[in-house]
């Protein structure tokens, strides 16, 4: 048109895909399936995080040697002196 390009979406300019035509659904119905949709994700996503957090619990556990310290024991305490412009990291 007039030598120039079309900035409106595809779907608008050519139209829906065939037999998808009868499928529109409204705004509320699009953000409910929307909300279920992500409700289910995030559901799954804990499923799986707590099952992973265990696996790393099981396998740190496996190297840990437990100590046992009674009241009045001295030990040694890292407290590393910290040096002016310098990074914590380092």
């Amino acid at each position: 048109m007039l030598n120039r390009e079309v900035y409106a979406p595809i779907d608008i300019v050519v139209g829906p895909p065939p037999g998808d035509a009868e499928h529109c659904e409204s705004a509320d119905e699009f953000v409910a399936r929307q909300q279920r949709m992500q409700r289910e994700t995030y559901a799954t996503v804990r499923e799986h995080l707590l099952v992973s957090a265990s696996r790393r619990k099981r396998q740190y556990d496996v190297r840990v040697k437990e100590r046992q310290f009674e009241a009045g024991t001295w030990v040694w305490y890292h407290y590393p002196r910290r040096y002016l412009r310098k990074s914590p990291k380092w």
